[in-house]
């Protein structure tokens, strides 16, 4: 089982298309994360999320493990970035 949010970096392309950032017309969304610091100069700004919003993501990261050891993984594999 796997877990990530993709903050600042997510509404983009495939690795081997580019990873370019996917506009509304291309299905892509705003971003969200700690900071509204983009990825790059490529990437847009994301919104910046508040301490609950920060708090109600640790919790559905935590349930979301409770539902995968009830369904039985042994393993979860948890795919965070480095705060700016």
């Amino acid at each position: 089982m796997r877990f990530a949010h993709a903050g600042r970096k997510a509404a983009t392309d495939r690795p081997w298309k580019g990873g370019a950032p996917l506009g509304p017309d291309e299905y892509g969304w705003q971003s969200l994360a700690p900071s509204p610091v983009a990825f790059d100069d490529r990437h847009p700004q994301p919104d910046e999320l508040t301490v609950d919003q920060i708090q109600e993501i640790v919790g559905q990261f935590a349930a979301a493990a409770r539902r995968a050891l009830d369904a039985g993984f042994e393993i979860a594999e948890i795919h965070g970035a480095q705060a700016i």
